[in-house]
């Protein structure tokens, strides 16, 4: 009797071990749209982009995934940077795969021309890895950006420029677009406000632009003690190595994409003692920086090149937990609370959102010597 009992109990439980692994097996996974240049403009910086993405992913679904064991899933859609194909990969993502959290997008102007989309969708837009100011003045309650904005590059850089390097006189050479436009705008206002340095010159570039050697040639006649350079790779890399051609010297300056790896490599000696105002640096010894960089180096076998990996890492990690903390991926407003409601240790520092939606981010400055990003203390 007893060992009729015993084999029942053991039948008992393994059938209901098999069916908890199976209904765990069945769990729909948790699906996050991503709207990212994977080709065209900016795919470098995608490049890097997803490689923290996949990062917060794979670490996210090690864990034990999100809303008791489902595991994410992040959708992709290309939209070359260009707003219009920004807009339809957005579109797609809300209205044909149903997806209530979208990370969209990486240039500025494609973002802009999302916000209103999701707005009235009424979803969850995450923007991880765009810089212009009016992105989170649109009104969007559920809009969320866990990277820096123009203001807080310009703050971190010009008053440096200013009053640490006491450069006298500058010239701006930036992409026709609300980032670059954006960010030179709030750099001169700085440097309006303290009266140094002087603005020689003043020019932007399109998309396309291969030849620069008009402008530059006019800049060199100008003899700008500095240079601030907004440009996105190849067109960073191109200026510089055209600069040199020309015997155009001058300190140089910028955000990330001028001391990115891409452009590093690219530039070479060209791009030597190069600042740049970033949101990342592998020197940063926080623990939420320690495990994202240990973590990196576990999965690439290399440290995480520049700002754009911790970007796609930090946006993600963001989106899961925001569905994670809401007990559901159905419901935009719940999620929307959650996040308003989130305080985590990013790779950055310590993150949460002020009422418009824009995180606490902290900036850094490197410069390139030898080849290298060196943050400066």
């Amino acid at each position: 009797m007893r060992k009729g009992i015993l084999i029942w109990v053991t039948v008992f439980l393994f059938t209901f071990l098999l069916g908890l692994a199976a209904w765990a097996a069945d769990k729909p996974p948790v699906k996050i749209g991503v709207v990212q240049p994977l080709t065209g403009q900016g795919a470098n910086v995608a490049k890097s982009w997803l490689e923290g993405m996949n990062l917060a992913v794979n670490m996210i679904n090690k864990e034990g995934g999100i809303l008791g064991g489902r595991k994410v899933e992040m959708v992709v859609e290309d939209d070359q940077c260009i707003p219009a194909q920004s807009i339809a990969a957005t579109k797609k993502l809300i209205h044909e795969d149903k997806l209530k959290v979208i990370l969209a997008a990486m240039c500025s102007s494609a973002t802009i021309a999302d916000v209103p989309i999701t707005k009235e969708a009424g979803v969850v837009q995450i923007v991880s890895l765009s810089f212009a100011d009016s992105i989170t003045e649109m009104g969007n309650p559920l809009l969320f950006r866990t990277c820096t904005t123009n203001k807080i590059l310009a703050d971190g850089m010009a008053y440096k420029i200013a009053q640490e390097f006491k450069v006298k006189s500058m010239a701006f050479y930036s992409i026709n677009d609300d980032y670059g436009r954006g960010l030179v705008e709030q750099t001169k206002s700085i440097f309006e406000k303290l009266g140094t340095p002087k603005v020689l010159f003043e020019g932007f570039f399109e998309f396309n632009d291969r030849d620069f050697s008009a402008p530059l040639t006019k800049m060199k006649g100008l003899k700008p003690e500095g240079l601030y350079l907004v440009a996105r790779f190849p067109q960073n890399a191109q200026i510089l190595n055209q600069m040199a051609e020309l015997g155009f010297k001058s300190k140089l300056f910028g955000p990330i994409n001028l001391v990115a790896d891409d452009c590093i490599g690219a530039a070479g000696k060209n791009v030597e003692g190069a600042y740049g105002v970033v949101n990342w640096a592998n020197e940063l010894d926080t623990a939420g920086a320690k495990k994202y960089v240990n973590a990196f180096k576990a999965k690439y076998g290399k440290f995480p090149e520049d700002d754009f990996s911790m970007c796609g890492y930090t946006g993600t990690m963001v989106s899961a937990m925001g569905i994670d903390k809401a007990g559901t991926d159905q419901d935009p407003q719940k999620i929307g609370e959650a996040l308003r409601k989130l305080k985590w240790d990013s790779p950055n520092g310590p993150l949460s959102f002020d009422a418009k939606g824009q995180g606490t981010i902290k900036v850094y400055v490197v410069q390139v010597k030898n080849g290298q990003r060196v943050l400066l203390k």
